[in-house]
């Protein structure tokens, strides 16, 4: 399996692509999947940081007074699909919120999961249309425990879902995800990025290390806005 990326949720999706450009980062914007819009910083080793909104400031804020109050708590209990994920997404602050693993077939792995320590939910297909029409289709599977990683299989091909090319050259050089720490790691290998057990972070919290041709490491600015631990570092 291969690490895919990083899921960054954002409440102003243009404020989002703004502040990442001003960071030196190439911003390509993904299209509408329903209720939310995405952009993505892709990265020549495959991987991405995901930026995604919410379209409706609307929704958005009805999602995180029902997980003041505890709603998406009490839905999580009561059920368990994909959704209870995608909710979590968007009734929190915005800011570093999932990481997802690419594999070759999520029925494989649902039927494996014993082996891997968890339960998955079932899979749900995903259709997104992009700025230039071409749609993309993909399906995710997450595993029951929101803490652990969620699961990607592309449906459409790979390189329309994430763009390649003059997409993936960044001015501040970046190269594409080095390392992740995190309180927690995941209970499965993957082969391309590096996961380190960091204990000053707390509970559902991580940071990315950006790997770049950079003299000195920057943490970059965008923390004071997202709260999002990123660092550039060189490779």
């Amino acid at each position: 399996m291969q690490f895919d990326h990083v899921v960054l949720v954002v409440d102003d999706l243009e404020h989002a692509v703004s502040a990442f450009s001003n960071e030196g980062f190439n911003v390509v914007r993904g299209g509408i999947n329903g209720p939310t819009h995405n952009a993505i910083i892709a990265f020549s080793d495959a991987t991405y940081i995901e930026l995604i909104s919410l379209r409706s400031k609307i929704v958005r804020r009805a999602f995180q007074f029902a997980n003041a109050i505890g709603l998406l708590r009490l839905r999580g209990q009561l059920r368990t699909d994909f959704n209870n994920r995608l909710m979590t997404w968007f009734g929190s602050k915005q800011g570093l919120m999932d990481l997802c693993v690419r594999a070759d077939s999520l029925d494989a792995l649902s039927q494996g999961g014993q082996h891997l320590g968890g339960v998955f939910t079932p899979s749900v297909p995903f259709t997104r249309t992009r700025p230039d029409g071409v749609r993309v289709m993909w399906r995710l599977m997450g595993a029951c425990d929101l803490s652990a990683p969620f699961y990607i299989e592309d449906i459409t091909e790979h390189r329309l879902r994430v763009p390649d090319g003059e997409a993936q050259f960044h001015p501040n050089g970046a190269l594409g995800i080095l390392r992740i720490e995190a309180n927690q790691l995941p209970g499965h290998p993957v082969d391309n990025v590096q996961f380190v057990e960091n204990l000053s972070l707390g509970q559902n919290e991580f940071k990315v290390v950006v790997s770049a041709d950079v003299t000195h490491p920057k943490a970059l600015d965008v923390q004071k806005i997202y709260g999002a631990k990123i660092v550039i570092q060189n490779h």
